[in-house]
């Protein structure tokens, strides 16, 4: 049963089942999210969707474009599962608040509100520490900031204000965390401005390193699994840069030729995988690396006229694949494809995800 900060909402959250097209139902594009137990792909409409499409995982090419979509979910944006899988937390940019999803049912069963009751905080960013999520907000200009909400708690909702009073976010602030490591920074400003905080025992952060570096107007970032790297795809540079954790300090870099837009670490901490929009190293927009460096272990197209999106590439967990967000030419509606290695190129891959 649930608290009164947790209504039960699932009216509010209806699954429509559709066949079409390679695009999903969806007017943008916010995030997306692999659910390994479920064999299942969660992508968000963004700031202006009101909802959620869901796509089964399946590696058969032509799989008849089925997908799922979970309704009622204004702005829904940053996505990140529970630890236990059971769960997708989803920032609901147009609700000022967090939605509960249950990955088997697809039904919404909690929405958290913003603390006190104030509105137009637009949560956008999403990300998570055990039972913490940190959210990224902001609608106006220098009102951003990192939310709290303690889904433990007996009345979880959204604590504004977590960021320390000393820092100031232009717009919602894009995260990264794991373990007790949260990277915050800003997307889109120039220069790019990287705060690293530290996640103590009282579920506070605490500012361990704020540095103004790694080029211009970022586009992704990520942390590796074991939470000392941290990775970022800005569109000044030609390259993903890597920092150490929480210093800040240079650790690595892996050459892209154009502006990356997208970084996703393996679930292992092995693998790197960078992306840009269009025609990246030697002609391919995906490319995958060893995390310690060197040439591209494999590589990957896409199909003409589509690009890669920000934020656009996501591990399936034993990493035999990566899932890429992409549009092609005007259409806004994303379109997900399986990129792996040994097939790039032909005219069946990258397959769609169905």
């Amino acid at each position: 049963m649930f608290s009164c900060a947790a209504l039960f909402v699932g009216g509010l959250a209806g699954v429509a089942v559709g066949k079409g097209h390679d695009g999903l139902p969806l007017p943008g594009y916010g995030a997306a999210v692999v659910d390994a137990a479920h064999r299942q792909v969660f992508v968000s409409g963004g700031s202006g969707g009101q909802g959620i499409a869901v796509a089964e995982l399946s590696h058969r090419e032509r799989a008849g474009n089925r997908h799922r979509l979970i309704e009622g979910q204004p702005g829904a944006h940053g996505m990140v599962l529970s630890e236990d899988g059971r769960t997708l937390f989803v920032a609901l940019s147009a609700a000022d608040a967090v939605s509960a999803i249950d990955t088997a049912t697809l039904k919404e069963t909690a929405r958290y509100p913003v603390a006190g009751g104030k509105e137009h905080v637009c949560p956008t960013h999403i990300a998570r520490t055990g039972t913490l999520l940190w959210i990224g907000y902001g609608c106006e200009a220098w009102e951003g900031g990192i939310a709290r909400v303690d889904t433990a708690a007996g009345k979880p909702e959204l604590e504004l204000d977590q960021h320390g009073s000393a820092v100031r976010f232009e717009r919602a602030p894009a995260l990264t965390a794991t373990g007790t490591v949260l990277v915050a920074s800003q997307p889109h400003l120039s220069p790019t401005r990287l705060l690293a905080y530290t996640v103590g025992g009282d579920k506070t952060l605490t500012l361990a390193k704020d540095e103004r570096r790694g080029g211009s107007n970022l586009n992704d970032l990520a942390l590796t699994p074991d939470g000392t790297r941290l990775l970022t795809a800005a569109g000044s540079e030609d390259r993903v840069l890597g920092f150490t954790t929480p210093a800040l300090g240079d650790n690595g870099a892996w050459y892209t030729r154009h502006s990356p837009v997208a970084v996703a670490p393996s679930p292992d901490g092995t693998l790197v995988a960078v992306g840009v929009r269009t025609g990246g190293h030697k002609g391919k927009e995906v490319s995958v690396y060893q995390l310690s460096g060197g040439e591209p272990k494999w590589a990957a197209g896409l199909p003409s006229h589509e690009r890669l999106l920000d934020r656009g590439l996501v591990w399936l967990p034993d990493q035999s694949a990566l899932v890429a967000v992409t549009v092609r030419d005007d259409d806004p509606a994303p379109r997900l494809r399986f990129l792996k290695p040994g097939h790039d190129g032909g005219p069946e891959w990258p397959i769609p995800v169905s």
